[in-house]
């Protein structure tokens, strides 16, 4: 059975993502997914919606220092940006992912609301169940 990996991105990085520049996601926490899961992107303020979902290929932990010369050409952060996120750290994760559909109608967060009560925006990540990816992927093609 698949998981399917809700994330938070800033609107700059997701323009990366979808224009395929950027191919891997870094995180703090490695959570628990494998190759071949769901990567749903969620975008931050001002957007607030679900604009699209890519599969995830791999997850790599390593040192810093390692993890940054294995992603510095699929992150599209600076060496400075990738240090600030990965601040009072010394070990990071970079999930690789490709496949990138854009949703068509993308999913506002107020819509997500109606669907899945008390829903929130996460500030890092979040799994859907297969229930929850099944109705708001419903919205999409709506």
């Amino acid at each position: 059975m698949s998981n399917n990996l809700l994330i938070s991105v800033r609107p700059k990085f997701a323009s990366r993502i979808l224009s395929g520049k950027k191919t891997v996601e870094l995180r703090r926490l490695r959570p628990k997914v494998s190759s071949g899961d769901n990567l749903i992107f969620y975008i931050s303020s001002p957007d607030k919606n679900i604009k699209a979902i890519s599969k995830i290929e791999k997850i790599v932990g390593a040192h810093l220092d390692v993890l940054w010369d294995e992603v510095k050409e699929r992150a599209s952060v600076t060496h400075e940006e990738f240090m600030e996120y990965f601040k009072g750290k010394d070990h990071g994760y970079a999930i690789y992912f490709s496949q990138t559909e854009q949703l068509k109608n993308p999913i506002k967060l107020e819509s997500i609301k109606e669907i899945i009560p008390g829903f929130r925006a996460p500030q890092s990540f979040r799994y859907f169940s297969q229930t929850e990816m099944s109705n708001v992927l419903s919205m999409a093609t709506a």
